[in-house]
């Protein structure tokens, strides 16, 4: 009995042989840029901010309540907050969510 798919039929009992991955877009590598840009626009906000206030970073981590190393990879620009984490580290550091994110 032969099936059919929309690339062309398949016999049964017979794997399909897998295609290689492809290589990132041009769109999806774009996509990683902007990610990367932003996380790091964060962190710099962040920094800018704590600084100002004279705070440390582990004041900061129990204000937000995530743990000190997760801010300071977060601070570094190594890592994107949550919508949640981002709204409470806003209000810990003062910060406009448009500053944070390099919008302001």
């Amino acid at each position: 009995m032969v099936k059919t798919h929309p690339r062309g039929p398949i016999a049964s009992g017979r794997a399909r042989k897998k295609r290689p991955l492809a290589p990132a877009s041009a769109a999806a590598l774009s996509r990683r840029q902007l990610e990367r840009k932003l996380a790091v626009s964060v962190g710099a906000s962040a920094r800018a901010a704590r600084l100002r206030a004279g705070l440390t970073q582990a004041d900061v981590a129990d204000r937000v309540g995530i743990a000190s190393e997760v801010y300071g990879r977060l601070e570094r620009g190594k890592m994107m907050p949550s919508v949640p984490t981002l709204f409470r580290l806003c209000l810990a550091l003062q910060l406009s969510a448009d500053a944070s994110l390099g919008l302001a």
